[in-house]
Order: structure tokens, then C-alpha cells, then sequence
């Protein structure tokens, strides 16, 4: 079961404006190691970044369960995943057996760019739990109930 804190958190997330991932990216422009991986992130897309994560958190999933985990279509998947190959971001790999599908896993460049990503998720998570120590578990308990009614409607 999880903690009323983790539910808020995914309804947070849920909640987001262009203006907050605006401000992700900003985070991740200014941590970023190098002027060429600044360059990279200026070009990544909302998506293409949450499907470097993905595949971060499940090496070699193909284009269908990227799609189905992301809430995309597969050709959506795709498209990204064409432009992650060209940048050198993923690479494919094949299953014995399957010649057709093709599987995604990051380069050691796109672990880097998977790597900030999870450092930004980080440093939002830690927010958001200096935030909850300001409401008792009871105010949190209806935070949670009312974010998640507005969300359903």
C-alpha cells in the first residue's frame, strides 16, 4: 500500500503545466556535465526524455511496451526512437529467436542523459517532501482526496 505522500506525488505528476516541465528542463540545463549534452537536451522532447527513462528502468523493452508504459502510441514510440538512434541515445538489440522485434537499450550517452534525468526526479521528490512537512498526515490525507476527485473529473 502505498503512503499518502506517494499518492499526492503521482497526482502531482499528473498535474503538470508546460510551465513546471519548463522548469525540469531548465534544472536539467543547468546540471547538465557539458556544453554538448546542453546542446543534446535543447533538442529532446518531453516524451523522448521520459522514454530514455523508461528504457533506463527496463533495458531491452520494445516499442510496444515502451508505448503501452508511457501511454502513447506505438508508432509514436517509434518516431522518437528513430531520432534517439540517429542521436546515439539508444541502440537496438534483438531477442534469440525474434529477428523481427527490435529491442531498445540506452548507449553510455544516453545513460548519461538518463542518469540527469533521474537526479532532476530526485530533486523534485525532495521538494515536494519538504513541502509535505508542513501539512499534518490529516490535511495530506485530503490534499490527496481532493487532488484525486479533480483529476477523475
Amino acid at each position: 500500500m502505498e503512503t499518502t505522500e506517494a499518492q499526492i506525488q503521482q497526482r502531482l505528476v499528473q498535474l503538470k503545466s508546460s510551465e513546471t516541465q519548463s522548469d525540469e528542463r531548465k534544472w536539467m540545463l543547468d546540471h547538465a556535465v557539458s556544453k554538448r549534452m546542453q546542446a543534446q537536451l535543447n533538442r529532446l522532447s518531453a516524451l523522448a526524455l521520459s522514454v530514455i527513462a523508461e528504457v533506463a528502468d527496463h533495458p531491452a523493452e520494445n516499442a510496444s511496451a515502451i508505448a503501452q508504459s508511457l501511454n502513447v502510441t506505438r508508432g509514436g514510440i517509434s518516431r522518437i526512437a528513430k531520432r534517439l538512434l540517429a542521436d546515439q541515445l539508444i541502440s537496438t538489440v534483438q531477442r534469440e529467436g525474434n529477428r523481427k522485434e527490435r529491442n531498445y537499450v540506452l548507449t553510455d550517452w544516453g545513460q548519461d542523459v538518463a542518469n540527469l534525468h533521474h537526479r532532476m526526479h530526485q530533486a523534485l521528490a525532495a521538494h515536494q517532501t519538504k513541502l509535505f512537512a508542513e501539512f499534518t498526515p490529516q490535511e495530506l490525507t485530503t490534499i490527496n482526496r481532493f487532488l484525486k476527485l479533480a483529476l477523475e473529473n
